[in-house]
């Protein structure tokens, strides 16, 4: 009997392909023609099967596609600040999309069209690879690039996403590189807990932009009780070279996931914590570089013609208490 499964579905306008554990109902689904944004996650958090992301039930909520849920945010995350930025003795302006800060806010494949280029299903995976070639004709980002991204759901390692970037201009390129995911969990967030890794904090300006500064985060203030806080924070990863674990809990029901990142040369050594406005959910962002990178330079990287970036994320569940808490 096969345990995956690659099954594709309608929703609305749009097809759903679903990778899918046929023997214990685990799932990730995602819209190829929408920015490949993953509009369902479902793991086991031991013998619970947990509704892990905040995603969309229909095409119409996906088209408001409202704080960027779960978006893939490339050639940059985060903020640009005015969208201005100078590389290679050339000044360039991005598109605004940020209205209350004046920024240029998370690149622009988050609604982009992916292919679906192959499929796999093995006995302990199913794995889906999308591609996107950008022609640089957006205003302020004259760099084409390819893009391919690789879902899989695996038996014992839950979801992980492989991301290659690869400079296919004459020049060049700056890049940066996330991804958006929202947590529900099955839960609301006054009762989620985050154990974060050893890490600095960014400080930022009024407008959430780094001033330069880090802020040493000592080892009790790495256990966030997110309660009513509100946050919109970035960290910066101390100990890079190796995989990077956030731990996320939901205190009343038990949910616990862990948010794994590459970290080291060319990797994912950010995480941004945001809580939007709705409070559904909370956002806890893998990212290779700081907000404003084009600009500051941290963590930004520069892609020689035909040079490639590529690391990887993913989400998995771990029978493991968090060890101590404290309120923010």
């Amino acid at each position: 009997m096969a345990m995956f499964s690659v099954e594709q579905e309608k929703f609305g306008k749009y097809t759903k392909i679903v990778l899918k554990n046929l023997i214990n109902d685990e799932l990730i689904a995602f819209i190829p023609d929408f920015g490949a944004n993953i509009i369902e996650m479902k793991l086991h958090c031991g013998d619970k099967l947990c509704s892990i992301l905040d995603g969309y039930d229909t095409s119409l909520e996906l088209l408001t596609h409202q704080y960027f849920k779960n978006a893939k945010l490339s050639p940059f995350p985060n903020r640009i600040r005015d969208g201005r930025y100078r590389f290679n003795g050339n000044d360039f302006q991005l598109p605004l999309n940020n209205s209350v800060e004046h920024h240029a806010l998370h690149g622009f494949i988050w609604n982009r069209k992916f292919e679906l280029v192959d499929t796999d299903v093995r006995d302990d995976r199913a794995v889906a690879t999308l591609r996107i070639d950008y022609d640089g004709l957006v205003a302020g980002y004259p760099f084409p690039f390819r893009m391919e991204l690789q879902y899989a759901l695996n038996l014992h390692e839950g979801f992980r996403c492989t991301t290659k970037i690869k400079n296919t201009g004459t020049e060049k390129m700056p890049i940066g590189d996330g991804w958006h995911p929202y947590f529900k969990m099955n839960g609301h967030i006054t009762d989620f807990i985050i154990e974060m890794p050893p890490s600095d904090l960014l400080e930022l300006d009024e407008r959430l932009i780094p001033t330069g500064r880090l802020l040493k985060v000592e080892e009790q203030e790495r256990f966030l009780n997110i309660g009513e806080s509100d946050i919109d924070q970035c960290y910066k990863i101390q100990k890079n070279g190796s995989i990077c674990n956030t731990k996320l809990c939901n205190s009343k029901t038990g949910c616990r996931v862990y948010l794994w990142q590459e970290t080291g040369a060319k990797k994912y050594n950010y995480i941004q914590v945001y809580v939007p406005p709705s409070r559904q959910s909370i956002a806890i962002e893998p990212m290779s570089c700081a907000p404003n990178a084009y600009n500051n330079n941290q963590g930004l990287i520069v892609l020689e013609p035909g040079e490639s970036f590529q690391a990887a994320y993913g989400i998995y569940y771990k029978n493991e208490p968090i060890k101590q808490v404290i309120s923010r």
